[in-house]
């Protein structure tokens, strides 16, 4: 099979970046750059596990926060919701007191700023 035909089942198999763990770096050095570019932009989607690292640890709280206000959470909770360490975690509800509402040592309730700030 040549180099080319490799590289073009593997983007549309994998998408980009995956598709270069699927082909050796030996078949990989005997195609030019500018070809396996115009090969990515015709047929590589981006891969599966890529797309959701376009969602940051702020995204994934924030987002999972507003859809569920007044629920009460610990640090564990929110460091496995976001995909982060407890740390990370702590020093939000810190940076976020609008958000976070402290109840105990690591249990918070989940506040709505905007509805907040209309009473």
């Amino acid at each position: 099979m040549k180099p080319e035909q490799m590289i073009k089942e593997a983007m549309i198999e994998h998408g980009s970046p995956n598709w270069v763990a699927y082909v050796p770096s030996s078949v990989r050095k005997q195609v030019p750059a500018d070809v396996i570019a115009d090969l990515r932009k015709s047929f590589a989607g981006v891969s599966e596990s890529v797309a959701n690292r376009r969602d940051t640890k702020h995204d994934l709280i924030d987002r999972w926060c507003l859809e569920n206000v007044f629920a009460i959470v610990t640090l564990a909770d929110l460091a496995q919701i976001g995909n982060c360490s407890k740390e990370f975690v702590r020093q939000k509800t810190i940076d976020r007191p609008d958000i976070f509402r402290r109840l105990s040592r690591s249990s918070y309730e989940i506040r709505d700023p905007k509805a907040d700030r209309g009473r």
